[in-house]
């Protein structure tokens, strides 16, 4: 049954450029660039990094029901800016799903 998506919550959603379907896990590409991706998360193939508990733990599910907007480039920055460099920029071009994958095809800025 089609069910209707709200990328931001109390927003319209913005224009969509690509749409990406896997078995389990969903992928959006805005026209501005920016990435969303919601369900089955795990294995990391909603790209969303590791969950973990209160004491540190991961936990084995990393299911998210509703879109998350993706920093496609945060564990990059992370590791530049402990290193005293600057930061990175993307532009997404192509996002793909599929079984328990997902991928992100950009060029990076610096």
């Amino acid at each position: 049954m089609p069910v209707s998506v709200q990328l931001v919550k109390g927003k319209a959603n913005p224009p969509i450029s690509q749409i990406a379907a896997g078995d389990n896990q969903n992928i959006v590409l805005t026209g501005s660039g920016d990435v969303y991706s919601w369900g089955y998360g795990d294995n990391g193939c909603l790209g969303h990094g590791i969950i973990e508990d209160e004491n540190g733990l991961s936990l084995h599910s990393s299911d998210e029901c509703r879109p998350r907007k993706l920093d496609v480039l945060k564990k990059i920055n992370d590791g530049r800016i402990k290193r005293g460099r600057t930061i990175m920029t993307a532009d997404v071009h192509y996002v793909a799903s599929g079984s328990q994958h997902s991928a992100i095809i950009c060029s990076l800025l610096e």
